[in-house]
């Protein structure tokens, strides 16, 4: 069983790396979104900080939107905190998810940051955990438009190397389970593989790209940045270093 993110990350999940990836059987419906389309921008658990710059999949509007499988619908999305001027060390401010909601309802998610692993193929590494697992809620109304839904990062939450921004759609709520009436997902168009996977119930860990379709708009606002300086040494300098 792949597990998905969660509080609850023990050995066990070392053997999830491993596994082959498998195809998801759920059946996988996209609604095209018109150009010109308007993104509205809200904000979850309090007031977010714009950061300096974004890493992840980054999109003004989506190109389609796509279907949720919750309970435990997980999607990881690879960030890297050298897309922000050469990080170091880069603080993650907010994590944002682009969602269209088709009736007024809520539903719970949890949002994880792991290590990524890997040489050609970076893929989430479930054992090194760079920020805890914690819980909210994501609210929407009836709308025509997407929505960028930024949601507040706990303070402390920093990496220094590539790394996986993990959501999990928990649940959905009797508001909004029937099909019909499920909130969606904002996707890019276009899509590199090994960097955006799915996992739908630990039932596989999966490249979103197999689908052919794009990749889910998920991205983390980075609002500060630690640079590493290019010390510029003489020879003079050198020898005495190493002398």
């Amino acid at each position: 069983m792949i597990p998905r993110c969660g509080a609850a990350l023990t050995a066990a999940l070392v053997c999830a790396v491993s596994l082959p990836l498998s195809s998801s059987a759920a059946e996988r419906r996209y609604q095209p979104v018109p150009p010109g389309t308007v993104v509205h921008h809200q904000s979850v658990g309090g007031p977010t900080v714009s950061g300096v710059c974004q890493s992840g999949v980054v999109a003004g509007t989506p190109d389609v939107l796509g279907d949720l499988f919750p309970p435990n619908d997980t999607y990881f999305t690879l960030i890297h905190p050298t897309q922000c001027s050469s990080c170091s060390l880069a603080t993650l401010t907010s994590a944002h998810i682009m969602m269209q909601f088709h009736r007024e309802c809520s539903i719970p998610v949890e949002i994880t940051v792991l290590a990524a692993v890997g040489t050609t193929c970076l893929q989430p590494d479930f054992v090194h955990v760079l920020c805890p697992t914690f819980a909210t809620t994501i609210d929407g109304g009836v709308s025509v438009d997407p929505s960028d839904f930024a949601i507040a990062l706990p303070s402390g939450c920093q990496i220094s190397q590539d790394a996986f921004l993990c959501v999990n759609f928990v649940a959905s709520t009797d508001s909004c389970s029937a099909d019909a009436d499920q909130p969606q997902i904002g996707i890019r168009a276009g899509c590199p593989h090994c960097q955006s996977y799915e996992n739908i119930d630990g039932g596989g860990l999966e490249d979103v790209c197999q689908f052919g379709v794009g990749q889910p708009i998920m991205y983390v606002d980075i609002g500060q940045c630690v640079l590493t300086p290019a010390l510029k040494r003489s020879w003079g300098t050198l020898r005495i270093l190493y002398r």
